[in-house]
């Protein structure tokens, strides 16, 4: 299967031009409007790195263009790596490291809340409970808990919990665009 990996941040936004039209995991909901509404929940509780690792915590989904919903690539359980791993070539890792972090901060956040667990859609917590990592156990959390970017990693996920309405606008694209590159760093290595 072949991914795009974009060599540039313009390349990167492109991906939700191109990409972007897709559903999420909600019906009525686009990977873009998803990432817009998850930057602007972050912009209300968090910074510029917040913003950018919120609009593009899901970026690893449109690495595939085959764009097939549903499979390992696209909504599999390592989207945030492939996500985080590009993002890492753009940005610091205040931004990276929580995109590769936010699956597991779900995982934390059922331990952590016991209401959290009941509060998901039932094919998140089916996902949760048989999927790869199951839910964590008191010594793994503290672990996560320990990482350095594990806070932030735990407001994205809250911002991505709180961010699949059909109606809702988000964060314009001008200011998820202008909060990029503020933060970009100079690329990294070539892919």
């Amino acid at each position: 299967m072949m991914h795009v990996f974009p060599s540039t941040i313009d390349e990167l936004f492109a991906l939700y031009e191109s990409r972007g039209a897709r559903t999420d995991c909600v019906p009525g909901v686009t990977e873009l409007s998803h990432a817009r509404q998850t930057a602007a929940a972050a912009a209300e509780d968090g910074d510029d790195a917040a913003v950018v690792a919120a609009f593009f915590h899901d970026a690893g989904r449109l690495l595939n263009p085959s764009g097939a919903a549903g499979t390992e690539a696209v909504r599999g359980p390592r989207h945030e790596t492939a996500g985080a791993d590009v993002l890492a070539r753009f940005f610091p890792s205040a931004i990276s490291e929580p995109v590769r972090l936010h699956v597991v901060a779900k995982r934390a956040l059922c331990v952590m809340e016991p209401d959290y667990l009941a509060s998901l859609p039932a094919t998140y917590r089916k996902a949760l409970k048989e999927g790869p990592g199951g839910l964590m156990n008191k010594a793994s959390l503290e672990r996560f808990l320990a990482l350095r970017h594990a806070p932030a990693a735990l407001l994205l996920r809250r911002c991505d919990d709180r961010s699949r309405s059909p109606r809702a606008a988000g964060l314009p694209l001008a200011d998820v665009v202008a909060a990029a590159e503020r933060l970009a760093v100079p690329l990294r290595g070539r892919g």
